[in-house]
């Protein structure tokens, strides 16, 4: 272990992080929005031997406080390939902060053995990718109910535009608002959050919105976001009375056809759940040509460790938001409180 060193982030040069770094969710741009918004730190945990590191941070609360890599984002990419580095670079981490769990975000296999190193593993979820590099072969891989759909959103008169201003991220955080509150009964992250993605990403032509209208009218978005020559689609929603016009299959068809005229070379389609709530999302998104890949959430607890206080914490904010779901709060009364509350959710 004694090759592994725990710095902060910056001690690093930058052109370490560009060489080393491969997808969004470890990127300086990501990591810009996540500190400026939530005031996060972040330290890197570096096996000056084999050159694997760890990004992570330390979120704390009055309940439970912890070890993560890294919060709001779908995965990091922990390459620990080598004998033994993941282990190294887990042990640095809880010899630094002996009293915390550490719970690490993957794209390993639970059953990976190089990725029982990093924990055990307590969530699983997926990822899909689209590799629009080949579009014959997306186009071999695509159901025919998915092309059905692009045909029908085009038929009925819904058009797709690509924008990168502020009037578009509301239209978006509206119908993200409705969709988070009344389907899913839960409280969007703060505008303040998009905003800063609008500020790091859009405004250096980093990301955009692809926004589907009908009528006049936005009834779909959603937020995309570029790192090293692959787009990433981080946030979606739809209006509730639009779906039979199938505007979401002209979006990501969309999507594909313009990955693929700008040389990216795919499409990350986001983390999607294992459970039954989850499965039509990850129908739709192998419908349209994705691949299947995993991501697994391992945790280390300190010998001892008391997780009551954290899991009654964790009951009274759902709770909390269960109340002000239920309340049907206006949108901005529900964003102050999304301010307040979306930290305790990391």
């Amino acid at each position: 272990m004694a090759s592994v060193d725990i710095v902060d982030y910056h001690d690093l040069e930058p052109e370490f992080y560009q060489q080393h770094v491969h997808h969004l969710f470890y990127a300086s741009s990501w990591l810009k929005v996540l500190s400026n918004i939530y005031g996060y730190q972040f330290q890197t945990a570096i096996d000056r031997a084999s050159g694997q590191f760890i990004i992570f941070t330390v979120v704390e609360h009055f309940l439970g406080s912890k070890v993560i890599s890294l919060p709001f984002s779908d995965y990091t990419e922990i390459d620990v390939q080598s004998t033994g580095a993941g282990a190294k670079l887990l042990q640095a981490i809880q010899a630094k902060y002996p009293s915390l769990p550490v719970v690490l975000k993957t794209t390993h296999a639970a059953t990976a053995p190089v990725a029982l190193q990093l924990g055990h593993p307590i969530r699983q979820a997926y990822y899909h990718r689209i590799d629009t590099r080949n579009m014959e072969q997306v186009d071999a891989q695509q159901s025919s109910s998915f092309k059905r759909g692009v045909r029908k959103a085009a038929k009925s008169g819904v058009t797709v535009q690509l924008r990168r201003n502020e009037e578009a991220l509301q239209a978006f955080y509206q119908m993200y608002y409705q969709l988070r509150m009344h389907k899913f009964s839960s409280i969007p992250q703060s505008y303040a959050f998009f905003q800063q993605i609008y500020q790091v990403f859009m405004a250096q032509q980093q990301g955009f919105i692809l926004q589907a209208d009908h009528a006049g009218k936005a009834i779909a978005s959603i937020i995309v976001l570029e790192h090293k020559k692959i787009l990433y689609y981080k946030f979606g929603c739809s209006t509730e009375d639009s779906l039979a016009l199938r505007p979401n299959n002209l979006i990501f068809d969309t999507l594909m056809q313009y990955a693929h005229q700008h040389q990216f070379m795919a499409i990350d389609l986001g983390l999607s759940g294992t459970g039954e709530s989850y499965q039509g999302l990850v129908r739709f998104k192998e419908s349209m040509g994705g691949n299947r890949q995993d991501i697994t959430y391992f945790q280390s607890l300190p010998d001892g460790y008391d997780q009551s206080a954290e899991r009654s914490f964790k009951a009274i904010l759902s709770s909390l938001t269960e109340v002000i779901v239920q309340q049907e709060l206006d949108i901005e009364t529900t964003n102050r409180f999304s301010e307040i509350l979306y930290p305790f959710f990391a």
